[in-house]
């Protein structure tokens, strides 16, 4: 099943949430950036497995 991908402002928390419940609640696999990615150089590399299978990455800001 494809997952979705959040990453949002700090003020955009509250909507955040909403949107993980709603996914949730219909078994959709999520990952939010809820404290920020590591600012590792190769941060965003253990994660990009499971972004090519997953169907929408979605950012607010």
């Amino acid at each position: 099943m494809a997952g979705v991908f959040v990453s949002c402002s700090r003020k955009d928390i509250e909507f955040t949430q909403r949107i993980h419940q709603e996914l949730e609640s219909r078994n959709r696999e999520l990952w939010v950036d809820w404290q920020d990615i590591p600012p590792l150089p190769n941060g965003w590399m253990k994660f990009m497995p499971a972004f090519r299978q997953w169907i929408l990455s979605c950012l607010l800001s």
